[in-house]
Order: structure tokens, then C-alpha cells, then sequence
């Protein structure tokens, strides 16, 4: 009887001490649990940081091609930020060590007092190389080129795809009208109507915006 007492006491310590290992794996699985989830939000934040690294390296190249092309040529239509505006003019930044002053009359072909009326201090803007760096003297700069060279490649492109634009009527002219597209073009009075219109009636069409198409280009002219 009394061994028999031991034996079930053995067992009973047996039993409270395989339930404490199993309690004690337990809590050593969560403890790996909890240890392996605090490692994924460590590598969840490197891999973040990494990311906005890595946005912001591909942000700065992408500005650096923007700004910093590898050789000027003249002709070429580049991007520049206005730094600085006055009356006279503003002065612009490519990204290189020095800044470049545009005139007011480089800015915009429309009659204005003040280059502020046509931009501002950190706005992007298109400008055209008149003259590259050299013996000639320093680069010089044209907002308005860029902006008369875009207005030829916008209507060479709609000639060629035949896609109509609208345009103002501003002047009557010998044979016709112009109109306004960006640059001055000629709307001869045969292609005005259906029925060819009267000389008398041009100046009504002065002020009014119809949609034109191009039949006939030549830079040249």
C-alpha cells in the first residue's frame, strides 16, 4: 500500500513537472514569436527607408537630367528654374555654378512692364539656347524662343496629323484674315465660309475664335 502511495506521488511529479516544460516551451514560442515579429517591423522599416532612399536618389537623377544637361547645344530647348525676378528680367538656374539673367525681352513677345507679369520666383520653365559658353561670351538664354519653337513643332504636328485648333481671328488682311495660333497665320477669306465671304464683312470676323485646320506649311515663308 505504501509503495503504491510513492509510485502515484512519483507521477504526480512527473506530471507537474512535464506540465512546467510544457508551459516553458510555450512561453519560449511566443517569446520566439514576438522576437520574430519585432524583426519583421525592423526589416520593415529598413526596407522602407530604403525605398524613400532609393525615391529619392531616382528624384534626384531625374532632376539632374532635367537640369544638368551633359552638353549644351545650341538650338536645344532645356529646363530652367526662375531663382529670382525683377522689372528687367529673371534670372535662372540649369544647375550649374552660376545663374543666368534673361531679359525681359527673352521672356515673352507680348508688350509687359515687368518680368514679374510672366514669371515667378521657383517656377519651372522651357528655355531656348541662343549661345553656348565660349569664346563668344557667356550663355544666353530665351524663354520666349522656347516658346515660339513649341508653338511651330504644336502646328507641325497637328498639320501632319490633321487635327483642327482653334485660333482667334486678330486682323483683316489683303485676301483674307489672320489668325492667331500661337503665331500669326494666314485665313484666306476663300476658306473662311462655305460661300466665299465679301471683302466688307472681314472686320466682323476680328475678335472670333474659330477651329482651323491646316492645309498648307512651310516654315520658310
Amino acid at each position: 500500500m505504501e509503495e503504491r502511495k510513492e509510485e502515484l506521488e512519483e507521477q504526480a511529479k512527473e506530471e507537474v513537472v512535464e506540465e512546467k516544460e510544457e508551459t516553458k516551451e510555450e512561453e519560449v514560442k511566443e517569446e520566439e514569436k514576438s522576437g520574430e515579429e519585432e524583426i519583421r517591423n525592423i526589416i520593415k522599416e529598413i526596407e522602407e527607408e530604403e525605398t524613400k532612399e532609393g525615391e529619392n536618389e531616382e528624384s534626384l537623377r531625374k532632376i539632374t537630367e532635367d537640369y544638368l544637361p551633359k552638353r549644351l547645344r545650341k538650338g536645344e530647348i532645356i529646363k530652367a528654374m526662375v531663382v529670382k525676378v525683377d522689372d528687367d528680367g529673371a534670372l535662372v538656374s540649369i544647375g550649374r555654378k552660376s545663374e543666368t539673367f534673361v531679359p525681359l525681352k527673352e521672356l515673352t513677345r507680348t508688350k509687359v512692364s515687368s518680368a514679374k507679369e510672366v514669371v515667378h520666383e521657383g517656377e519651372e520653365i522651357d528655355v531656348y539656347v541662343v549661345r553656348t559658353e565660349g569664346a563668344m561670351g557667356d550663355l544666353v538664354l530665351s524663354k520666349r524662343r522656347a516658346d515660339y519653337e513649341k508653338v511651330w513643332r504644336k502646328l507641325k504636328e497637328a498639320y501632319d496629323n490633321q487635327e483642327p485648333l482653334e485660333g482667334e481671328i486678330t486682323k483683316v488682311v489683303k485676301g483674307g484674315l489672320l489668325i492667331d495660333l500661337g503665331i500669326p497665320a494666314f485665313l484666306p477669306r476663300t476658306q473662311l465660309e462655305l460661300d466665299i465671304v465679301r471683302r466688307k464683312d472681314l472686320p466682323n470676323y476680328v475678335g472670333k475664335k474659330f477651329p482651323v485646320k491646316i492645309i498648307e506649311f512651310d516654315r520658310e515663308i
